[in-house]
């Protein structure tokens, strides 16, 4: 019985030593193998680079991941910097001041001789035709004017009704504009016409304005031409 112990411990024994050289063996192999492989490929890729460095160019070997770039755009001529696109500038074209025409001698002289002045007289009605009264001492500025021409805008005497009284207002009334006279249109107010037709004819013989009114307005309703204007004179 112990016999046969022992020769079937010594069976077990030498199995259990024969696998556990051949795994020794086997692994020892499998690692000479990885080596030789790793050398043989690294020789390769010394190889490889040395001949891109000969040939001036550098190129990473075959198994390794590439950069984005090719090794077309690392060459040498691909290696100059690349000159932008001239950027076209865009200008704004400020506008053209058309040169400002400068009057000739015709249009001076046409504005020139189209110019004139006039003075204006209203209701004179309330004047004393006193020396030192308002309506005398307004005269005294108009002459030293000089104007082209005066207009009065109505109401020039007060309550004229009666053909006397009212003749004798308008009398003073012509002396205290004296040289302004000739040269002065009036229009009728309210007041210059309390005694209606008679009032209209005192007022026709009195003034010698232009007829050219409408039929029975004669020189009640006028217009006239001064330089470049035309003045239009209505009754009130």
């Amino acid at each position: 019985m112990k016999k046969s112990f022992w020769i079937a411990f010594a069976i077990i024994f030498l199995c259990v030593i024969f696998i556990g050289a051949g795994v020794f063996l086997a692994e020892k192999n499998l690692k000479n193998s990885k080596k030789s492989l790793v050398d043989s490929s690294l020789k390769d890729e010394l190889s490889i680079i040395k001949n891109n460095i000969k040939d001036g160019g550098i190129t990473l070997p075959t198994g390794q991941k590439q950069p984005a770039s090719s090794s077309a755009e690392n060459s040498p001529e691909n290696n100059k910097m690349e000159t932008p696109a001239p950027v076209k500038e865009e200008t704004t074209k400020a506008p053209v001041e058309e040169p400002t025409k400068e009057p000739t001698k015709e249009s001076t002289s046409e504005t020139v001789a189209n110019k004139y002045s006039f003075g204006i007289l209203g209701d004179t009605q309330k004047t004393t035709f006193a020396a030192d009264g308002g309506f005398s001492k307004a005269v005294k500025i108009l002459k030293e004017k000089n104007p082209e021409f005066l207009v009065a805008i109505g109401d020039l005497f007060s309550s004229c009704d009666e053909t006397d009284k009212c003749q004798s207002k308008m009398n003073s009334w012509k002396n205290v504009l004296d040289s302004l006279f000739s040269k002065t249109y009036a229009i009728m107010g309210n007041h210059d016409r309390v005694g209606k037709d008679k009032a209209d004819k005192v007022w026709q013989d009195f003034f010698s304005f232009p007829t050219n009114g409408p039929e029975g307005f004669s020189e009640l309703v006028y217009s006239l031409n001064v330089k470049n204007a035309h003045l239009v004179f209505l009754h009130q």
